[in-house]
């Protein structure tokens, strides 16, 4: 572990021990370390740059700084606190006691189940809609970047290299750590334009990197892979077509690879418009092919997640198959063996008396006797018979319900597009809704499937989008199932 002497006393002025080195990335070291005024366990990562540059550079640091630590999402790894020395930036960020994908990925030859590559996408994806929202681009997305937690969610962190989109009117179009157009991230995750060292990178350019993602998580590799040379790796990832996953994973439905080649463009412009939307199809995609792949995700996680050191412990007794985790910190899953012997160790070792015959014979049972249980089983069955129908009944008549929705505009690869955010009771079932662009084309209506999920994106494209602005003038989304129809609708600015 190196740190400069200075550095490291003015960390444990502030606070923080350092303990031990835990990660490097590709812009820093990671420390895991103890905040002594909280007593809890930190991790600190060190960001260098250039101490002699200018004004100009440490307002974009600032801009960088004050929006990292603004994120609020529960799939982000918190920024708590920033320590500012000389020549570097020491982020505390909270410690997820947890594995890593790429380290998950790395202990089985099985690869992950689809139902848990799944629920992994999905928070993946609202992960990235909210990053798109704060105009944040990760630029470093990969496995080694995505921790899963004890508690069976998922988080992103290392944001050491992450580009910031100032709020449009601001000094700065823009804030980052890095110098631009220098190509930094890992390889085999970054998208064509980050490859090329473009220096305007969007959201697109993390829908990429996710797409890689999904790509290796459901087919078993990534789309492009040139070990030992880099350069011929860029080269693939601006030019080259990703293997069709079918052509490696040939019990993938048609509808799944689509999906995952959606995200895997090479132009930022034919990209699904937000990772909400690629979300939408794959899951769509996903419905066909894996039914009951949300069931079985939901008994995935809440059997836990591989931890450093964990090994897998089989149980017997009352469910038989039923495999639980140990994980590194000692708690181990015990084998349960029911007995259905006598307790004789409580009774000791004397002899017992043998039990008492009574040598009576039983009662003779009447008419009122004889016919009592069975009477009683018949009640109690239509008893709980009604209950049980009039339970589905009132859930069937509850059903999907959208509570309220909102209209946002963002950013696009194509110029312009609309969000529609609906917060759901988070039932199962269809949506059906209809854009129509005032001043534009006719109005298009869609639909999407809802699994259980509490926020629903829809995004839109607004067409006829030109260097002088939409040929739209207003946008409406019309929300027509499940009723009654609602209406939102928003003027179209000049620009995103």
């Amino acid at each position: 572990m190196t740190i400069a002497a200075k550095e490291l006393d003015r960390l444990r002025e502030a606070g923080y021990v350092v303990e031990d080195e835990i990660g490097r990335g590709a812009s820093g070291v990671v420390y895991l370390a103890t905040q002594q005024l909280l007593a809890r366990r930190v991790a600190l990562k060190r960001v260098g740059f250039d101490p002699a540059a200018g004004e100009t550079v440490r307002r974009r640091l600032d801009t960088e700084v004050a929006a990292l630590v603004a994120l609020e999402h529960p799939g982000v790894v918190r920024l708590m606190d920033v320590q500012r020395y000389p020549g570097a930036l020491w982020f505390v960020m909270e410690y997820v006691n947890g594995p890593s994908l790429r380290q998950v990925l790395d202990s089985t030859t099985s690869g992950v189940r689809p139902p848990e590559a799944l629920r992994i996408l999905e928070e993946l994806t609202g992960v990235l809609d909210h990053l798109a929202s704060r105009g944040i681009v990760h630029r470093d997305l990969k496995p080694a970047n995505v921790f899963l937690t004890a508690d069976g969610r998922t988080k992103v962190g290392d944001f050491g290299i992450a580009l910031v989109h100032a709020p449009e009117g601001t000094a700065d179009a823009l804030g980052r750590l890095t110098q631009p157009g220098v190509v930094i991230g890992t390889p085999a995750y970054l998208s064509p334009e980050q490859a090329g060292g473009r220096d305007e990178l969007g959201s697109a350019s993390d829908l990429y990197s996710l797409g890689v993602m999904a790509y290796e998580l459901l087919v078993g590799r990534v789309p492009f892979s040139s070990p030992g040379n880099v350069l011929a790796l860029l080269a693939a990832q601006e030019t080259e077509p990703p293997p069709a996953p079918r052509s490696i994973r040939p019990e993938l439905s048609r509808a799944v690879e689509a999906a995952l080649l959606g995200p895997l463009a090479k132009a930022p412009s034919d990209r699904p418009p937000s990772a909400g939307a690629f979300w939408s199809q794959l899951e769509l995609a996903a419905e066909e092919a894996w039914p009951r792949w949300r069931a079985s995700a939901d008994t995935v996680a809440l059997s836990g997640r591989l931890a450093r050191g964990s090994r897998p412990v089989r149980a017997t007794g009352a469910q038989d198959d039923a495999t639980v985790g140990a994980t590194g910190d000692g708690l181990a899953a015990e084998s349960v063996v029911a007995s259905s012997g006598p307790a004789s160790a409580e009774r000791g070792d004397e002899p017992q008396p043998p039990p008492r015959v009574d040598a009576r014979p039983p009662p003779k049972r009447g008419g009122a006797q004889r016919w009592a249980l069975p009477a009683v089983v018949f009640v109690v069955a239509v008893v709980g018979g009604f209950l049980a129908v009039r339970a589905v009944t009132a859930k069937g008549a509850a059903g999907l319900r959208v509570a309220s929705m909102s209209l946002a505009f963002q950013p696009a690869p194509s110029g312009c597009a609309v969000v529609a955010r609906l917060q759901t009771n988070g039932v199962r079932g269809r949506l059906r809704y209809e854009w129509a662009d005032g001043g534009g084309p006719p109005p298009v209506e869609g639909s999407l499937t809802v699994s259980g999920r509490p926020v629903v994106v829809v995004d839109h494209n607004l067409d006829g989008t030109t260097a002088a602005g939409p040929a739209a003038t207003t946008v409406t989304f019309s929300l027509l199932s499940p009723g009654p129809t609602r209406r939102e609708s928003l003027p179209v600015p000049a620009s995103c």
